[in-house]
């Protein structure tokens, strides 16, 4: 594993604080790299899912064990998707920056800070709502992912999702009634020891982890952490919610039946090496008259990020459906 600190192209001041950005604007980044849930990866990966189960043999004394034998499992492809910005400057503009003339460098920095806390935003968005069917150069999002219907790469028949109205209600978990808050906690202890057992994080919209903060507040079950970065983390029942930009899950989605459109998700997860991790190989920034390449001096501001979410356990992560808030 690796921290996203550690990888990729930033040489300027400049650089430098769009890094300080990305982590600050962005819940799901700054998640994984306070678990170290980054994964160096190459452009073009091979994933090693990793799906063993072993029950405890006796034996004799003098006597031995039955040997399983290993075999890998199939191993899916995967390639880094690139989500990236650049900005443009006039040569009269990078002049004025470059003779220190009508505090061009200073203007520059603010427009910049403004343009990537809103990519920032996008990206994150991306990380669930990305479906590279609809969009090729999309990474495959969280939602995508767990569909409900597809296994997740190299596990058959796991599509891990959850079907919230195994809790209650017919087509949807309703927590807009607090008569159904003991039953999901019961849930919560189920899907955070079967499913997913030893969760970090639950992933879910800015509306949704109010209500599971309320939850946790009436059950006695809220707590409070710090993340590396220093910023306040709530818990639910000691597990970190974590919640997305507005735009990365939305309370649109259709409820069980497909009557209405009034339900949303919240996916819950293992972050670490072999687990549910973020594959990259960095996040790169050139500064105006930096060389991106031998051929080609940039006249502005380039960023980009490399990655793909990456499942390796069938328990690592899990969707919850149907839940209405």
């Amino acid at each position: 594993m690796a921290f996203l600190r550690d990888i990729g192209r930033r040489e300027s001041d400049r650089a430098a604080q769009a890094f300080a950005l990305l982590l600050s604007q962005s819940a799901l980044f700054r998640t994984f790299e306070n678990a170290d849930g980054f994964q160096l990866a190459a452009t073009d990966h091979i994933l090693e899912p990793v799906d063993d189960t072993a029950a405890t043999q006796g034996r004799a004394l003098g006597g031995g064990f039955t040997r399983a034998a290993l075999s890998r499992a199939s191993r899916p492809t995967t390639t880094l998707a690139i989500q990236g910005d650049a900005v443009s400057l006039d040569v009269a503009y990078q002049r004025d920056i470059e003779n220190g003339l009508l505090n061009m460098d200073a203007w520059l920095e603010r427009r910049m800070n403004r343009r990537i806390r809103s990519w920032v935003r996008s990206l994150e968005a991306k990380y669930f709502n990305g479906n590279p069917g609809t969009t090729a150069t999309d990474p495959k999002g969280f939602k995508t992912l767990l569909d409900g219907a597809t296994a997740l790469p190299g596990f058959a028949g796991n599509t891990g999702t959850i079907d919230a109205t195994t809790v209650a209600g017919t087509n949807e978990l309703d927590l807009t009634s607090s008569t159904n808050y003991d039953a999901l906690l019961e849930a919560f202890e189920q899907w955070t020891v079967v499913n997913v057992p030893n969760a970090s994080a639950i992933f879910c919209s800015p509306k949704t982890a109010a209500r599971l903060t309320t939850i946790a507040h009436l059950k006695r079950i809220l707590g409070e952490d710090r993340d590396q970065f220093g910023n306040p983390v709530k818990t639910f029942n000691g597990i970190a919610i974590v919640p997305t930009v507005p735009t990365a899950i939305l309370h649109t989605e259709p409820n069980k039946n497909a009557s209405a459109t009034t339900s949303t998700s919240i996916y819950i997860a293992r972050i670490g090496e072999g687990d549910t991790s973020l594959l990259t190989n960095g996040f790169d920034f050139w500064d105006h008259n930096e060389p991106i390449d031998e051929n080609k001096i940039s006249n502005g501001l380039t960023w980009e990020f490399r990655g793909q979410i990456a499942a390796e356990s069938p328990d690592a992560i899990a969707r919850v459906m149907y839940l209405k808030v």
